[in-house]
């Protein structure tokens, strides 16, 4: 009799727990107590809003924390100084040229002689070569000592603008015009020389007349040659192209390119709240589990 009474008091206990499921969450928060769970939501799918909130304020603390230590380590290193100057072309052929010229080693040898400074070491601390997407030639130098990277870039850009300028010079334009008429003149005369000519068969080119063939397809070559490059001389002269023109003394920055402690700060308080995020997002996804099993 008592278990056909327990029987059927079943269904109402069912009805019941429907209509107040909070019951059921209450059954489990204290089931979790009980095997030493600490949080209060485990059935959720999310830690606790009191463990959330504590995650949070890690992540800030974090940040902070890492934001402080960044800038502090980038302020202990020694201050290093850039010093710069740009020069300008109008000519993109001439540019490109130029771009190879102005690292020319015997540039930086001499340079790096000068002032001691091993050539390997002296590579690395400089950069010479054209701005990406535009007409200027620029020279950095970088050093903890500003005056020495002033004078190394003031030597530097001396040096370079004279070799320039000896390569532009008007004997290069005398030369050509000079090698233009002997290369005409032996054309005349092998023009001569090959109307003179017969052949003892009577038919075709004899072999002596083939080689004079030859002799005045390469001189003809040469002159094109040559008369490409003074029009060339003459149209860059004319555009003004191939003048180098200083757009930026040799100077150097206000402030060290190193150390850039506002700069690490950053990157620093970047990287604390990541590992903050990563330790809320762990915590998260492990409730799930927990609750998933």
């Amino acid at each position: 009799m008592t278990a056909t009474v327990e029987r059927d008091s079943v269904p109402e206990r069912r009805s019941e727990v429907r209509q107040h499921p909070e019951r059921i969450d209450r059954v489990r928060q204290v089931q979790d107590e009980e095997v030493g769970f600490t949080h209060l939501s485990a059935y959720s799918g999310r830690p606790s809003t009191r463990k959330i909130i504590g995650l949070v304020l890690l992540t800030f603390v974090l940040a902070a924390l890492g934001a402080q230590a960044a800038y502090g380590l980038e302020s202990l290193r020694p201050d290093v100084w850039q010093a710069r100057t740009q020069i300008e072309y109008r000519g993109n052929s001439w540019l490109e040229t130029q771009d190879v010229a102005v690292q020319s080693n015997s540039f930086k040898s001499e340079i790096a002689a000068k002032y001691g400074i091993p050539i390997k070491d002296f590579e690395e601390r400089l950069e010479a070569g054209q701005v990406p997407g535009t007409q200027t030639i620029q020279i950095d130098y970088f050093d903890q000592d500003a005056d020495l990277a002033l004078n190394v870039v003031s030597d530097y850009q001396e040096l370079y603008l004279a070799d320039v300028t000896e390569r532009l010079a008007p004997e290069t334009v005398t030369t050509l015009e000079n090698e233009l008429a002997d290369l005409e003149a032996d054309l005349v005369t092998a023009q001569g020389e090959l109307s003179r000519m017969t052949n003892p068969n009577g038919v075709g080119l004899s072999v002596a007349m083939q080689d004079k063939q030859s002799e005045i397809g390469t001189l003809r070559t040469r002159i094109s040659e040559i008369e490409r490059a003074l029009l060339d001389l003459e149209l860059d002269e004319l555009n003004n192209t191939r003048v180098p023109r200083v757009t930026a003394e040799p100077f150097v920055f206000d402030e060290p390119f190193i150390p850039r402690p506002r700069r690490m700060a950053i990157v620093g308080f970047v990287l604390g709240t990541l590992v903050g995020l990563s330790i809320l997002v762990w915590n998260w996804w492990t409730a799930a589990v927990r609750e998933a099993y």
